[in-house]
């Protein structure tokens, strides 16, 4: 940097008069702490064992335009953010309709298979119906009075817990679903 260069941006940026700086300047080059060509204002400073940065400003506009570039690049900017650039937002799950898995275990046990129409494919409730029904009139008929009801209320026990079982299935699939699938495809 020149004398002329360091005298300018000293009185610009930091507001000191030029007969201090040349002062000052001239001090340095007297201790040895700062090397000067010569004593006039065009002189090439120095400082000993340091070689100039070669990407540092060279003149006092060039340290100005660096300054005030620092200044901008610190203040926030909102940037807008293209919408091609954003993930597309996710589809919203259509609304799952669920069955109360209690409900449909109170329907299977206090009316049998019939209570399964809640929350079971139609296509096992439909038969599950009918053969309850044949079992029921074949167990009245065949066995005693006492130990019917015994069997009948454990029919009625296993087709609650089925009841449940299909509400739960239904729960997880979203639909009626067999107990049993052969594919058993999630």
């Amino acid at each position: 940097m020149t004398r002329a260069n360091v005298l300018a941006y000293g009185e610009e940026i930091f507001g000191l008069d030029r007969a201090s700086l040349r002062g000052a300047i001239d001090a340095l080059v007297d201790d040895g702490t700062v090397l000067a060509d010569s004593p006039e204002d065009e002189a090439l400073l120095l400082w000993p064992g340091e070689n100039r940065p070669s990407l540092g400003p060279k003149t006092v506009d060039e340290a100005k335009t660096l300054d005030r570039l620092e200044r901008e690049a610190a203040v926030p900017v909102a940037v807008k953010t293209p919408k091609w650039m954003l993930a597309p937002p996710k589809p919203e799950a259509p609304p799952v309709d669920k069955k109360s898995v209690l409900a449909s275990g109170a329907l299977g046990f206090f009316f049998g298979p019939v209570g399964w129409i809640y929350a079971a494919p139609l296509k096992e409730a439909v038969p599950a119906i009918i053969a309850f029904a044949v079992l029921s009139a074949a167990v009245g008929a065949i066995l005693p009075a006492a130990i019917a009801s015994l069997v009948m209320g454990a029919g009625f026990i296993g087709s609650g817990l089925m009841g449940m079982a299909y509400a739960q299935r239904y729960n997880e699939r979203g639909r009626r679903t067999p107990l049993l699938d052969a594919g058993d495809k999630r």
